[in-house]
């Protein structure tokens, strides 16, 4: 399977700040993030980029294929 990404800047903004990530993962599953901009707010773009990377990073470095995994116990 191919897995593609896009972000539109919208109609009323005059840059774009959204950010998502695509990877496979070790049981060739695919993790796709997505982190919407903050509106035009001041470095909006930066926080969805650093979001979108740490979460990636966080799966990719605790995934293992075949895991019993539960979200709420990992908090």
């Amino acid at each position: 399977m191919n897995s593609y990404g896009k972000t539109d800047i919208g109609l009323k903004r005059s840059s774009n700040q959204d950010t998502f990530s695509v990877c496979k993962l070790e049981g060739g599953e695919i993790l796709a993030v997505v982190c919407d901009g903050m509106g035009g707010a001041k470095a909006g773009n930066v926080a969805s980029e650093r979001a979108s990377k740490a979460v990636t990073e966080f799966v990719k470095k605790s995934y293992r294929f075949n895991m019993d995994y539960n979200a709420a116990e990992a908090l």
